[in-house]
């Protein structure tokens, strides 16, 4: 009896160090998708006013947040973000305005 509970135990004790390290590796990886020291930039877009002779539109502006080292980077990779959802003729009409650093 003695020896049946000793390997439960071991073997318990076993499966919760696999079960911690998995989730320890789980959060590594994680986290280090979006870097906490380094820059973050907000990045602005709205949508290209449209030709005369049509109905002007609602002023849409769209905000992004990314990670990138400069401001240029962050415009690319931010037109990247959102142009992956939008449709081909959306994307197109999209306009840089701004961008700041956040961090």
């Amino acid at each position: 009896m003695w020896k049946f509970a000793k390997s439960m135990t071991f073997a318990f004790l076993i499966l919760v160090i696999v079960a911690s390290l998995a989730i320890f590796i789980i959060g590594m990886s994680s986290a280090s998708a979006q870097s906490a020291t380094g820059s973050a930039w907000t990045v602005v877009f709205k949508f290209k006013p449209k030709p005369l002779n049509e109905p002007a539109g609602p002023d849409i502006r769209i905000y992004i947040m990314v990670d990138a080292k400069t401001e240029g980077e962050a415009a690319i990779n931010a037109h990247k973000a959102i142009s992956e959802r939008l449709t081909a003729q959306a994307a197109d009409a999209l306009e840089f305005l701004e961008s700041q650093q956040k961090r």
